[in-house]
């Protein structure tokens, strides 16, 4: 009787590769996560990509196939290095699959911006596979102490990958289970070794990202599979997207054996908040009877991407780096007013001496003269003032800029969450003034008691607006006094558990979205806070 159990588990491995057509699960997902079946696509994205992968095959089929796979891929930062884990299973009733895959990847850049490259990766880990005969149902008398346990084997297993990447064209080629090990069974008695082998699978995949315009994209993806003894098999998808927020698409695969019969999936994914990502696929087999015995199959991905930067927070240090350089230009023209005033006034001063000296000029008229150097001299002496207190501005706003690079870079970093940001009101000024009224200061005692309230550590923005009557410069200045002005009072009321930083707009954020206009709920400071 021992006999029986030995040949079940030749019988089912035979089984699981002809109804099966493979070895490893077959995915719809590899459209949204490729590095699902391809380790050379680890840390390509330039963020980290956590990613939960549920698939249920043929729902009507009792015990129906149910494979799960929890993936994880980064970037190493200041490198050319990509690193990923994968820890799966992949249950088909008696026959179950365990593993854990690492991952190493190297992308070789022929391009500065890295939007050409040559991709390389490795993964190696183990497979448990397990033959669960407590869940056998027979219709022979056999032994029950045959089907009340388990057999299972554990092997060390590779899987290899190549993807060479132009601008928005994918093409790669991996194989898992390179090494095509023999998984060897206990031997019983007055009986052979039983062994599973398994096979090497050949992947080439295919995909070119069509920019439509601004806010479309058009994604077709090819997807060929290759094992021995199967016939060829391949998908076909078009993804089409919008805003890289959301997604629709619609797939073919191919007959891959005779009990398999050819499907039609259709996905939708959506990204939140550029940060989490949902994804579905539904799929249903052509062939009716096949569908009908069967039932179709449901797939779903939830996953979260960390690290790098989103495209909001690339276009927010973007637009304070430009405010920088424009109050650098600004400064730089009141430079240079400055020196072509004072050289004139020197050469003023050379004419008047010369001409006392020749007696050309009466006392009275040296006096005026005098008098009209004397004004010009505080002229300069003014403007030469204005201009050391718009540098000491300035030298404020880089400081605070360097601030703000620092702690959106530290929350960029894995593990330390996003950069999301609450608005917590809005204070207001009058007409040309930095001081706080009795009403505005009521406001700040509220947010304050509100930060206090939920306690922890803290990130404050403070962004300062102004109204259009001024030039730009005093704008700039005056939105920065403002802002300083809310700090100042929020830290005299002890709020000093956070960092806070100070964000000059001057007048280009109007209330009213029209510039140029006059509109007295530019006069204020918006506050954002994150955790």
């Amino acid at each position: 009787m021992k006999q029986f159990k030995y040949i079940v588990i030749v019988l089912l491995a035979a089984f699981s590769v002809t109804a099966d057509a493979q070895q490893i699960p077959v995915l719809d997902h590899y459209i949204f996560n490729p590095y699902l079946y391809n380790p050379a696509r680890a840390g390509e994205s330039g963020f980290g990509n956590i990613n939960l992968t549920s698939r249920i095959q043929w729902v009507e089929m009792p015990d129906a196939p149910l494979t799960n796979v929890i993936s994880l891929d980064m970037p190493i930062k200041n490198s050319n290095v990509g690193i990923g884990g994968m820890v799966f299973s992949d249950e088909t009733h008696l026959i179950n699959n365990y593993g854990a895959m690492f991952t190493y990847a190297y992308h070789i850049p022929f391009s500065d911006d890295k939007s050409h490259r040559l991709s390389v990766g490795l993964s190696a880990g183990v497979l448990n596979q397990r033959f669960d005969y407590l869940k056998a149902n027979t219709e022979v008398d056999v032994d029950n102490t045959l089907l009340n346990e388990t057999e299972n084997t554990v092997n060390f297993d590779l899987q290899a990958g190549l993807n060479y990447h132009y601008k928005g064209l994918n093409i790669g080629f991996s194989v898992p289970q390179v090494l095509a090990n023999s998984l060897q069974y206990r031997e019983p008695a007055n009986l052979e070794n039983v062994s599973f082998g398994l096979e090497r699978h050949y992947l080439v995949s295919a995909s070119y990202k069509i920019q439509a315009n601004k806010d479309f994209t058009v994604e077709p993806l090819v997807l060929a599979r290759k094992v021995s003894g199967i016939p060829f098999q391949v998908d076909a998808n078009v993804l089409a997207g919008y805003k890289e927020t959301f997604w629709l698409g619609v797939g073919y695969r191919s007959v891959n054996s005779i009990s398999n019969a050819s499907a039609l999936h259709a996905s939708a994914a959506v990204r939140v908040r550029e940060r989490f990502n949902i994804a579905y696929t539904y799929e249903t087999m052509l062939d009716s009877e096949a569908r009908g015995d069967l039932g179709n199959s449901h797939e779903i991905t939830v996953g979260y991407r960390f690290g790098g930067r989103t495209n909001k927070e690339k276009q927010y240090i973007s637009m304070l780096e430009n405010k920088i350089d424009s109050i650098g230009g600004q400064l730089s023209i009141l430079k240079s007013d400055v020196e072509e005033k004072d050289v004139a006034m020197n050469e003023k001063v050379d004419e008047l001496s010369e001409k006392v000296e020749k007696g050309l000029l009466d006392a009275e008229r040296l006096a005026s003269l005098q008098k009209q150097v004397d004004k010009n001299t505080s002229d300069i002496a003014d403007l030469k003032s204005n201009d050391q207190a718009i540098m000491a501005e300035l030298n404020a706003i880089k400081e605070d800029m360097s601030r703000t690079k620092a702690k959106l870079a530290e929350l960029e970093k894995g593990g330390s969450g996003s950069a999301f940001f609450d608005q917590m009101g809005s204070i207001y000024f009058d007409k040309g003034s930095s001081e706080l009224n009795a009403t505005e200061k009521s406001k700040l005692d509220a947010i304050h008691s509100n930060i206090a309230s939920q306690g922890g550590r803290f990130t404050l923005f403070l962004s300062g607006n102004a109204s259009a009557e001024g030039s730009e410069q005093y704008n700039m200045a005056l939105s920065m006094r403002r802002a300083n002005a809310v700090k100042r009072y929020l830290q005299s009321k002890g709020l000093n558990n956070g960092s806070v930083f100070l964000l000059p707009y001057g007048e280009e954020v109007p209330a009213g979205g029209v510039p140029n206009t006059v509109d007295k709920n530019d006069r204020r400071v918006d506050l954002y806070i994150t955790n």
